[in-house]
């Protein structure tokens, strides 16, 4: 018996493991590892399989999932988006984006800011001058090393 790879019989079988009994029962196919036949309708032997084919180096490219035709409402001036072409004409047309997920909105909005604002506003109209804080109390605040203010020279309209 002559074996493909450079072993001794006994060197052979250990790896390779005892040859089949070859009925006549089912198709086979000779190997080129170890040469001997295997049938087709099981699985071969692990160290006769063909070695893997080489990974790319190379980044797999990004599928595009399919898409999927729609109507853009239900009133009688819905429009039928049949393609990708078609959706991004419509949503230039009618200034739209595509909902993102990721995409996090501003910490505060132009609304929330109006209505901040508003709010601000209709409270100071609403409160009472002289029941108001001030500010800044003099001499309780850092002048940064500027010295102590003179108000002495400063005219008070009667």
């Amino acid at each position: 018996m002559t074996f493909a790879v450079n072993l001794s019989p006994d060197e052979f079988f250990s790896v390779f493991g005892k040859a089949e009994v070859r009925s006549a029962a089912g198709r086979s196919r000779l190997c080129n590892v170890c040469g001997d036949w295997h049938r087709l309708d099981r699985p071969w032997p692990h160290n006769c399989r063909e070695p893997a084919p080489p990974r790319s180096h190379l980044a797999s490219p990004m599928l595009a999932p399919s898409f999927q035709e729609f109507m853009t409402g239900q009133t009688d001036r819905a429009e039928y988006i049949g393609d990708r072409r078609d959706k991004r004409n419509f949503m230039d047309k009618h200034d739209f984006v595509e909902f993102d997920e990721g995409v996090k909105p501003d910490e505060v909005s132009d609304r929330v800011y109006e209505a901040e604002l508003v709010a601000d506003f209709k409270r100071s109209i609403e409160e009472d001058p002289l029941n108001r804080p001030p500010l800044e109390r003099i001499g309780e605040t850092d002048t940064e090393g500027a010295g102590e203010i003179s108000m002495d020279s400063v005219e008070v309209a009667p």
